[in-house]
């Protein structure tokens, strides 16, 4: 009697292509599933099953660097590959581990092993629903018998649903779980950006912590400290509501939207020095929607600059980076590269180059179900054109002309401070069906809005001395003003900006400095007064957000972010022709004073500010959450529903 646990795994999914070998925490999602197995007393053997296609030769090649058997066969036939594994390895029992499982639980699996095979079963069944996913006990023998009852193709892919169907075949034992195995809720399989981010976020807090780390070039290596059960994990939660609400509701391979059908959707956006970070990440925020909750395949079109690198290569989506002197892309370029058929690539797990293996995996697509483009630049009715012809249906987030009417499916202006001016315009009011803007449609990141406000925020800031260089430490709580003059400051006004804070803020000022050169900040890098913080993730940002006293930030995406964390702030426009959207933005949100330029700010506007009482039980909650983007492009573009709104 020989038991195996057979990990299925393949390059080809298809919302998370290349997902098995994509990082977590420095390590790719298979090495920590086999790493977890290795802690079961009750197996035999760990194998990869895999298939015969050219693009799953690098599971082949990384099973045999972790010296476990990999066997390969049909593509479309999971139960053949199981029977093959099976009769190569001389098994009796198997458990089925899903690529995607990476909680596999050690005592789960023992504990199921155990009862298997002392009741000389054939399959588990439990009476309540279990918090684990993804791991399957049964005999061979039940295995060779649902082979030779079907051929039909749903029942080669899951390998064990016409068993269930057919209970006939099958002697059963009932599992009898303890109390922290059962619960529904749990989503801890990865099919989509959403949960990989849910994974990963699980993993740094329980295995590294990557603050101001790149946490994709780590080495971990195997220890018994990096594993943890699923008790653990489930008290984690708990404690972690926000974490857990990352992949809360998103739709799982077993959960399909009801048409069955996987969308392909290709995605064009601008980001860079020269335009900021604010369209890149709502656009990607966009892709993270579509993805997981509303099962689309997303590629991505982005300028290759360090900006859209350090966003979107381990974001865990195919992307192709294209040439930009501005931060946006030429649709002469979008279409030549999309007619040559260029690859999308995915970028794997740093831990891949040790294997001498590739860390990119390439994925070719030329035709789209939806092509949505982020457009800052004017976008003429040929251009439109053009790129309508590698998709069927067409969406421009944040243009909206006239001339675009007769082409395009959809025209989105995802913020508030474009609503006045369009809702002057005749030919916008007469096409509501297609055109679409205000606070609804707000791509915040899923963060600022669900994580919640500490009860005592407070850090310990620590400044340099102008005059000695010794560094000291002061304690701050409530007291810091927060100064955001752009992630990449295009148009110059770090100095200004601290000159005139420090002589009218008495208190600590930090500068959010985003992707600022060292270059813009050798000036004001040793001031007494003066804190760079770069936040290395969503959190450590929302952190000093929700720690100042107020704000005074160049407008942008950085406004709805402050005004979801109600945070009071001074905004400042980027150039002239900004200055009547910064303008209505302050008129709808009571917490902003719009300010033309940076002379005119003084001392009593800045305590006017600081003195506002704060509600901190709206933060989060004030209705800027952008879903209804996502899902008016689904139901309008992809359903062919109307929308009203």
């Amino acid at each position: 009697m020989k038991v195996a646990a057979i990990i299925q795994a393949r390059m080809q999914s298809q919302r998370l292509p290349g997902k098995v070998l994509q990082d977590i925490c420095g390590k790719p999602l298979l090495a920590w599933i086999i790493e977890r197995l290795r802690h079961c007393k009750n197996l035999d053997d760990i194998a990869i099953a895999t298939t015969t296609d050219p693009s799953d030769d690098v599971i082949v090649k990384f099973a045999n660097a972790q010296r476990i058997p990999c066997i390969r066969g049909p593509k479309e036939d999971v139960l053949g590959r199981y029977l093959i594994a099976a009769e190569k390895l001389h098994l009796s029992h198997v458990v089925r581990i899903t690529g995607d499982a990476p909680f596999v639980d050690a005592e789960h699996v023992d504990s199921a092993v155990q009862l298997l095979v002392s009741k000389k079963a054939d399959l588990l069944q439990c009476q309540y629903p279990l918090i684990h996913e993804g791991i399957d006990p049964c005999s061979v023998t039940l295995l060779k018998k649902i082979a030779e009852k079907t051929r039909a193709p749903q029942y080669r892919e899951h390998i064990l649903t016409y068993a269930w169907e057919h209970p006939e075949l099958a002697k059963i034992a009932h599992y009898d779980p303890k109390s922290y195995e059962i619960g529904e809720g749990y989503h801890l399989s990865i099919d989509n950006v959403a949960d990989l981010e849910f994974a990963r976020s699980i993993y740094e807090n329980f295995i590294v912590n990557p603050r101001n780390e790149n946490h994709h070039n780590l080495r971990i290596q195997y220890s018994e400290q990096n594993y943890f059960n699923v008790k653990e994990l489930r008290n984690f939660l708990k404690l972690k509501p926000e974490i857990r609400n990352l992949n809360a509701g998103v739709v799982s391979n077993k959960r399909r939207i009801p048409s069955g059908k996987n969308y392909s959707v290709l995605i064009v956006l601008e980001g860079g020095k020269d335009c900021g970070w604010g369209h890149l990440v709502r656009m990607k925020q966009l892709a993270r929607e579509l993805n997981a909750y509303f099962n689309c395949s997303i590629f991505l079109l982005a300028p290759d600059n360090p900006d859209c690198h350090h966003f979107l290569d381990y974001f865990g989506l195919p992307v192709q980076y294209l040439p930009s002197e501005d931060g946006t892309l030429r649709i002469s370029d979008i279409a030549q590269n999309l007619e040559l058929n260029q690859p999308f690539k995915v970028r794997l797990s740093q831990y891949l180059n040790d294997m001498d293996l590739n860390v990119e995996f390439s994925i070719y697509r030329q035709n789209f179900d939806l092509l949505i483009i982020d457009r800052q630049k004017r976008l003429t009715r040929q251009e439109a054109t053009v790129l309508k012809k590698y998709a069927s249906k067409m969406v421009v987030i944040d243009y909206a002309h006239k001339h675009l009417l007769s082409v395009v499916d959809a025209m989105i202006i995802p913020n508030v401070h474009s609503v006045p001016e369009l809702s002057r315009q005749d030919w916008w009011n007469h096409h509501l069906d297609k055109c679409f803007a205000g606070e609804d449609f707000i791509l915040l990141r899923e963060s600022f809005r669900s994580i919640k406000p500490s009860n005592s925020i407070s850090h310990l800031l620590t400044f340099t001395s102008r005059k000695n260089r010794n560094r000291f430490t002061y304690h701050s709580k409530f007291s810091y003003l927060l100064l955001n003059p752009g992630a990449t400051d295009p148009f110059n006004f770090v100095q200004p900006l601290v000159k005139k804070l420090e002589n009218h803020w008495p208190g600590f000022i930090v500068l959010i400095a985003g992707s600022l050169s060292e270059n813009k900040l050798r000036r004001v890098v040793n001031k007494p007064r003066i804190l760079i913080a770069r936040p290395g993730s969503d959190e450590e940002l929302i952190e000093w957000i929700d720690g100042a006293q107020l704000a005074v930030t160049l407008f942008g995406m950085f406004c709805y972010e402050l005004r979801a964390r109600n945070i009071p702030m001074l905004v400042l426009p980027h150039r002239s022709h900004d200055c009547k959207e910064a303008f209505y933005f302050c008129q709808e949100c009571e917490l902003a004073e719009f300010i033309p330029h940076v002379n005119a700010i003084n001392p009593e506007v800045l305590q006017r500010l600081s003195q506002l009482n704060i509600n901190e039980s709206n933060v989060g909650r004030n209705g800027l959450y952008g879903k209804k983007t996502a899902q008016t492009i689904f139901d309008l573009v992809v359903n062919g529903k109307k929308v009203h709104h």
